[in-house]
């Protein structure tokens, strides 16, 4: 994803206790989870989010375990960017449903009509026939 929707008044709501670092490796965390649009790789964490001190290290441990859920599979979840994930795809499937229709219905409607294109003539071909 290039985009995501950001709530100002709901981020701050849920972190206003967060410390600078803590808010920062937060906003990491989300950046890295939209961009792959995948959940954070348990053991990537620090990596993904550039930490080069141990007060950075911390602030990203301390996010994960406040906010993000490791599952199963190994990764650390987000419920709120999974679920912004997950209607981005419904909308991108959806709006190539809706193109392949359309361009679908103009290509069936064009099959054996020479008229079906506009042309940039103003006269028409048969007519200039039975002259």
């Amino acid at each position: 994803m290039n985009y995501f929707e950001y709530h100002i008044g709901d981020y701050a709501a849920a972190t206003a206790h967060l410390s600078w670092d803590e808010d920062t490796a937060y906003q990491r965390l989300m950046r890295v989870y939209y961009r792959t649009e995948k959940p954070i790789p348990q053991g990537q964490e620090h990596r993904l989010t550039c930490c080069s001190t141990a007060t950075q290290r911390k602030a990203v441990d301390t996010v994960l375990a406040e906010f993000f859920t490791l599952e199963a599979d190994g990764c650390y979840h987000q419920k709120r960017c999974d679920e912004e994930i997950a209607q981005f795809h419904d909308k991108q499937t959806k709006a190539k449903r809706s193109a392949d229709a359309r361009w679908s219905a103009a290509k069936t409607q064009s099959e054996g009509n020479a008229f079906a294109m506009r042309s940039h003539v103003k006269t028409d071909a048969n007519a200039l026939r039975t002259q």
